[in-house]
């Protein structure tokens, strides 16, 4: 972690935040991986079949707004009201990829890698007084959640820094910093919902300005 801190910015407004707090600089490129809307009684730890899953491009076309890198999860929320019971049909889980997602990104970021280790790192504050790390394989993904006990991983990467994942446990979608090449393959692939963004695109509750749902970059919460 000592390598990561000071390549990572640190956000001076609490209600507007950019990837570049959760990616480090000196990447080629820099991707948003959404998490797949699941039906609402799922678990945040289950894998979900694909045919279950709902991806954002198919409830924003629904909701009549547009996909693109900063699109909110209220910018959906038309078309996913409240049910009688109190739920939703679909949720979609913050702080943890749906395990068959983890799996096949996993799957693309190792995809002619060399062999090396990779380190899964817990560091969500509201569950961790110190961070929690493991050092393992591509394949360990499901053993280290289930040895954790809480949301995440929040960081992975592998031991040559070619790539890293964030997952911020308060974030519905995990970053990626990555080259060109592992870039182009997860854009490519068909099972994972991922559009490029820069260090300098909004991650926060208001960042979709293009549906209106947003708010301003010199908005300052109250509270």
């Amino acid at each position: 972690m000592a390598w990561l801190r000071p390549l990572l910015k640190v956000g001076t407004n609490r209600s507007v935040h950019h990837v570049d707090e959760l990616l480090p600089s000196g990447y080629d490129s820099y991707i948003r991986l959404f998490h797949p809307f699941v039906p609402w009684t799922c678990g945040i730890a289950e894998p979900v079949d694909q045919d279950l899953r709902r991806s954002w491009e198919s409830l924003a076309s629904e909701a009549g707004v547009l996909f693109h890198g900063e699109l909110a999860w209220k910018s959906l929320a038309s078309v996913l009201p409240i049910e009688p019971d109190g739920g939703r049909k679909y949720a979609v889980h913050e702080g943890q990829l749906e395990r068959s997602t983890a799996h096949k990104m996993m799957e693309v970021l190792t995809a002619n890698m060399s062999t090396q280790q990779i380190h899964f790192v817990f560091s969500h504050s509201g569950h961790l007084a110190e961070p929690m790390s493991f050092l393992g394989e591509s394949g360990d993904f499901d053993a280290v959640i289930d040895a954790s006990s809480v949301p995440g991983p929040t960081y992975i990467w592998p031991e040559d820094h070619g790539w890293f994942v964030s997952t911020d446990y308060d974030l519905t979608s995990t970053y990626i910093a990555c080259d060109a090449r592992t870039s182009a393959r997860l854009l490519a692939e068909r099972e994972l919902e991922t559009v490029e963004v820069s260090l300098d695109s909004r991650i926060d509750n208001g960042s979709d300005q293009l549906n209106g749902t947003g708010y301003a970059e010199e908005y300052r919460s109250s509270t």
